[in-house]
């Protein structure tokens, strides 16, 4: 069963990304297009349109920026797992 959760009147009902990885500060990296898979608390996994911005290259996290209504922020870090772009193999 989903955990209930409590809203205020007039605010969004925003989701946790719950595959989001720990927030670090890295190298940028060319932007490019990706598709991101995202783990939402109540949704669960989604596939979603973004960009690539930075790579942490001691264990590969990604940081992608993407626009989704249900959650409250407009990136996140995600494992390489997580993303996949033309070419990847």
């Amino acid at each position: 069963m989903p955990k209930q959760r409590q809203f205020l009147p007039g605010q969004p009902d925003y989701q946790n990304i719950t595959n989001a990885l720990l927030a670090r500060f890295k190298r940028n990296r060319e932007r490019i297009s990706v598709q991101a898979r995202l783990v939402l608390e109540n949704d669960g996994e989604d596939w979603v349109t973004g960009h690539a911005l930075r790579l942490d290259t001691k264990d590969g996290a990604i940081f992608i920026e993407f626009q989704d209504a249900r959650h409250r922020f407009t990136e996140a870090w995600l494992t390489l797992d997580d993303v996949m772009w033309d070419g990847k193999k």
